[in-house]
């Protein structure tokens, strides 16, 4: 029985980290968590150290009388919070899984995205996004050229059932090309540089940045910087940070403004939350700007929309200064450099920028995106 996000352990408890959960808190009088997975890490039972008292009859002289409840326990029931069982290759077998929206880890112990394709549907890792139901990574495999006999999107040779694959490729110093790749090379340094590619073919490096490990003891994060050629940050920083990715994640950002600079020499692209220096969500369990579950592991960024007169202040999609054109630009940057999904907001006349959903009336019954763009499905 072990907890599949956490370091902290206490024989056989371990600490419950709820930064990194979706629904579970600790207002539900919930100290730990019993977590049971298989040999190849799957997720699937999920048990709290919460005693539920049953009353089930009357009894007498240890015989039951009859059903009618008596106001004494008689015996305790465990408290399963999840449990779900899977395809091999990770899909979900349906009938055969309780509330598994409820707790953010499943197959091989993978973090699940469910805001792309459904409860399960969408895992992330490391260095890669994967989908169980066609056991097939969204992105080419980097290493590729290694295994000419394997397609570029298939995973784990195949055998999902003996195989797995925690964190994928993991490399140092990244390029930015003008196509939209991240050329990757490996190195042994604890730190990242970071180049983009320019007109002429050149490269110029814009960052070198020192990795540090997330909560899960897996995943490489950087720390963005707070401004550089193109960019700047809005917003206070929030406690425990907000401004980590991953590497290529990062990398992708690099390169995202950088095409859209070229294409809007005048304006400043405006990030926001990414994720904390744990890789959990910015600002822990508190409410504030950005809030989404989905802001862990470093591989969401948020942005502002574009103003008419290029000024830094924020503007919503509902003010005559939203420059459709150039946020419309920001996001196909994005999306070039593998945002595959991004939430914006529809404005008053019906306008909806291209390859971004509105969902804020169907998840908040609100409007939130509305001043920003929030980028996602990160795919490379």
């Amino acid at each position: 029985m072990k907890q599949k996000a956490t370091h902290t352990t206490n024989s056989t408890k371990e600490i419950f980290p709820f930064s990194l959960e979706k629904t579970i808190t600790k207002s539900s009088g919930i100290n730990f968590l019993y977590v049971k997975d298989n040999h190849l890490g799957n997720v699937h039972v999920v048990v709290s150290d919460r005693k539920l008292t049953v009353d089930d009859g009357t009894y007498s002289a240890g015989v039951k009388i009859n059903s009618t409840p008596d106001g004494i326990v008689d015996y305790y029931s465990p408290d399963v919070l999840v449990t779900q069982d899977f395809f091999p290759g990770g899909m979900l077998m349906p009938g055969r899984n309780y509330n598994p929206s409820n707790y953010s880890f499943g197959w091989q112990g993978q973090f699940a995205v469910d805001e792309v394709s459904g409860v399960k549907n969408h895992y992330t890792t490391q260095n890669w996004e994967y989908d169980p139901r066609t056991l097939r990574r969204w992105e080419q495999d980097p290493l590729q050229s290694q295994f000419s006999g394997w397609s570029p999107y298939s995973t784990l040779f195949n055998n999902p059932i003996r195989m797995i694959d925690p964190t994928g490729l993991a490399p140092d110093d990244y390029t930015s090309k003008r196509d939209g790749t991240i050329e990757v090379k490996k190195t042994d340094d604890n730190f990242d540089r970071f180049s983009v590619e320019n007109k002429d073919g050149s490269t110029t490096q814009v960052a070198q940045l020192d990795k540090i490990k997330a909560s899960d003891g897996k995943t490489d994060l950087v720390k963005f910087p707070s401004s550089g050629a193109g960019f700047t940050r809005y917003g206070d920083e929030e406690v425990g940070g907000d401004s980590y990715v991953q590497p290529k994640v990062a990398a992708a950002i690099f390169g995202a403004v950088n095409e859209f600079s070229e294409k809007n020499p005048d304006a400043t692209v405006q990030l926001g939350n990414m994720s904390s220096s744990t890789g959990g969500k910015p600002g822990g369990s508190s409410i504030h700007k950005g809030g989404s579950m989905s802001h862990v592991l470093g591989r969401n960024v948020d942005a502002r929309y574009i103003r008419k007169d290029r000024g830094l202040s924020g503007v919503t999609v509902f003010d005559m200064q939203f420059d459709r054109g150039a946020s419309q630009n920001l996001v196909n940057a994005f999306n070039k450099f593998g945002f595959k999904s991004a939430l914006s907001h529809t404005t008053k006349d019906g306008f909806l920028l291209n390859k971004t959903t509105d969902k804020d009336i169907q998840l908040y019954n609100k409007p939130v995106h509305h001043n920003h763009i929030h980028f996602q499905g990160f795919s490379k």
